[in-house]
């Protein structure tokens, strides 16, 4: 009796804090969705895989754009913003060595650019830039070129490609927002708004 009237009274007091059951339970649901990456590609050549800003592969993406489910956003996404890198003097902005996009084990990049964002996920843009796999370049403060930056969530994600190809990932950071999101908590800032 007393372990169900303290399921009882756990229940209500995260739905208490609630606008809505139903807004409660969408919520829930693309917070479920938010953690899982799944997205067919076009333009994708090679394979990487990144653990936050960590990691790389032999990939040309550069014009990859996809398809599926990545960050909470339902759609159409590239991996390339038109960021180019800036980190080799030597490289040409032009050059397609120096878009976001290309890893080759020395210099590892890849992005999250949606396209038609939703309100929910419009600050979910995102680029991974390290040096040798482990060596993630920061964001530099006040600069307003669009040059690349390690700005990347808390995920596993990997993807290969032979023009056609697959990505799938696991997002830490939406996976502790979605916990976290049972209290009515909102840490990234990415519920529904109310009407």
């Amino acid at each position: 009796m007393k372990h169900i009237f303290l399921i009882n009274f756990v229940i209500f007091f995260f739905l208490i804090h609630c606008e809505s059951i139903q807004r409660y339970s969408l919520n829930r649901a693309y917070d479920t969705a938010d953690v899982f990456t799944i997205g067919i590609e076009k333009g994708n050549i090679g394979t990487d895989v990144f653990f936050w800003c960590l990691g790389g592969g032999l990939t040309i993406n550069s014009n990859s754009r996809g398809i599926g489910m990545r960050d909470g956003h339902f759609g159409i996404y590239e991996i390339s913003n038109s960021a180019t890198l800036d980190i080799i003097p030597i490289i040409r902005k032009e050059s397609p060595a120096n878009k976001v996009g290309i890893s080759n084990i020395f210099v590892n990049s890849s992005g999250h650019s949606q396209y038609r964002p939703k309100e929910r996920t419009k600050n979910k843009d995102y680029q991974i830039l390290n040096i040798l796999t482990i060596v993630p370049v920061p964001s530099i403060p006040s600069s307003n070129k669009k040059i690349a930056k390690c700005n990347a969530p808390l995920k596993l994600e990997a993807s290969i490609g032979l023009y056609y190809g697959i990505r799938l990932g696991f997002n830490l950071n939406e996976l502790f927002d979605l916990m976290i999101g049972f209290s009515s908590l909102d840490i990234l800032e990415d519920e529904e708004p109310v009407d």
